[in-house]
């Protein structure tokens, strides 16, 4: 933090605003996500929902879980059933991971329009736009139809059976089943609320 702090405090002005200014947008856009995932939820509740879940995820010990369920508990106590809820969080969920994965890449793209970026660097930025490509394809053809839910989760379980064998002695998890649960969950509210 402090060497963080330090190169703040070394920028120019406009860029300490610029960065202000992009922290207020994204604290106030950072609802819209879970409002379309769930119709009629307000403006209020879903900024509350989000921002209190996000603070909890980010300041408590195996806070990700806890700030499902938080959120999970918010939205109920608003009136939104189990069903919505959870499939809400789960496509919010998903699209936040997509954003997790393409911000690097976006950052190494910058570096290298700048000028500023090794070889390296450049490689592993492809092996992330890779990583992406392949999990919105996936995801893609999960939405597309069941069938196409079970042909990436028979992928999943090949790729994952060696290793959970391997650390769960023996045992082995069910993805297509997940991603057909996962899939039957939020295709609905994807197809109406894209």
């Amino acid at each position: 933090y402090s060497e963080a702090w330090a190169s703040i405090r070394q920028m120019p002005s406009a860029y300490v605003v610029a960065l202000v200014v992009a922290t207020l947008v994204n604290l106030a856009v950072y609802v819209w996500p879970l409002q379309a995932a769930l119709p009629g939820l307000g403006y209020g509740p879903g900024f509350v929902v989000r921002q209190t879940s996000f603070a909890i995820s980010n300041a408590v010990p195996a806070g990700g879980a806890v700030g499902l369920g938080v959120q999970y508990g918010m939205l109920d106590s608003y009136g939104f059933g189990a069903g919505a809820t959870a499939s809400a969080i789960a496509i919010v969920s998903v699209f936040n991971v997509f954003a997790t994965l393409v911000m690097p890449v976006l950052g190494v793209l910058a570096l290298l329009a700048s000028g500023v970026v090794e070889g390296s660097y450049l490689l592993l930025a492809a092996l992330g736009l890779l990583a992406v490509g392949v999990a919105v394809i996936a995801f893609a053809v999960v939405l597309r139809s069941e069938h196409g839910a079970r042909t990436v989760g028979r992928w999943a379980d090949r790729l994952v059976d060696p290793l959970t064998r391997r650390l769960g002695h023996g045992r082995s998890v069910d993805l297509t089943g997940k991603i057909l649960d996962f899939r039957s969950s939020i295709v609905d509210v994807m197809r109406t609320r894209w």
